[in-house]
């Protein structure tokens, strides 16, 4: 178990009063949770048919993020964390690309606050 969940269960035990105790997760509840968890991640792999509704659908694109230019990028140069960044709205390339674009060179001039 990480560190951080230990350290989260020693405090929970000193101080067994505070009232959000009793909805809580304890280190069996959450060890129970991790192996469920583990044991039905295959279902994430399995695509599915979602409805969304008109609103949400419409919604979408405007809470994802695309990766942008945060200053000027010449051709060839390499994009670090310091020349990308994700931004609102999402239009082309997903911010989940962000850290599979660190890097790599660029294959054409970006100016600032363009879309990669």
């Amino acid at each position: 178990m990480p560190k951080l969940l230990k350290n989260i269960f020693q405090i929970l035990s000193l101080k067994k009063t505070f009232r959000d105790h009793a909805i809580s997760l304890n280190k069996r509840l959450v060890d129970s949770f991790l192996k469920n968890l583990k044991r039905n991640s295959m279902c994430f792999g399995i695509k599915k048919s979602l409805s969304i509704s008109e609103i949400e659908q419409k919604n979408l694109t405007s809470f994802r993020r695309s990766i942008y230019a945060k200053k000027n990028i010449k051709k060839g140069e390499k994009f670090t964390e310091k020349n990308i960044i994700c931004l609102r709205p999402f239009l082309t390339n997903s911010s989940m690309n962000y850290y599979e674009l660190i890097n790599k060179k660029s294959k054409k001039d970006y100016s600032d606050g363009e879309i990669i």
